[in-house]
């Protein structure tokens, strides 16, 4: 038998993707983060417009009592630190019940009472250029043109169109 157990049985060997947690996993709980989750998916979780803007530095738990560490797993009544560029912090400001909100939806429990902002510089990731494919030559282009020239959304037509485009030249 051949299946994936049987060949990590025999090599010891794990996917990547499935290692990279564990291995991240020290470095999210140094800054309070129970999961790293919350900093990849900050975009999805206060919206793109602010993600712009902000940024999770860390969140602060409140120390744990011996019986409520007992009592109850989860950690509760964290404040979360978020890194703010500019005069958005006045926005941020006024949207922290709907952030807190969005995080606590995120983690599935009242995780975070308050938000902390702190002003500081945003590091923005490079944003990735997109290539231009080659031109096509003028018959395949003209069939193209045709094939997509009934389509009346303007933003599905050129999707159409690049996507056709790159087939074609993907055939030569």
């Amino acid at each position: 038998m051949t299946d994936r157990t049987t060949t990590r049985k025999y090599f010891g060997a794990t996917r990547l993707d499935q290692q990279v947690p564990g291995l991240l996993k020290s470095s999210y709980e140094r800054f309070g983060f129970a999961y790293g989750q919350i900093l990849t998916q900050w975009p999805s979780i206060v919206g793109e417009a602010l993600a712009q803007y902000t940024q999770p530095e860390r969140v602060r738990w409140p120390r744990r009592t011996a019986q409520k560490a007992f009592a109850n797993d989860r950690r509760a009544g964290g404040t979360l630190v978020v890194r703010v560029e500019g005069p958005v912090a006045i926005e941020v400001q006024h949207a922290t019940p709907q952030i807190v909100e969005a995080v606590n939806l995120y983690y599935g429990y009242d995780a975070i009472t308050a938000l902390k902002i702190v002003q500081g510089r945003i590091v923005h990731k490079p944003r990735r250029r997109q290539k231009t494919p080659p031109p096509l030559d003028q018959a395949r282009e003209k069939v193209l043109n045709e094939q997509v020239a009934t389509i009346e959304d303007t933003r599905l037509r050129d999707t159409l169109s690049r996507l056709g485009r790159n087939v074609l030249i993907s055939k030569k």
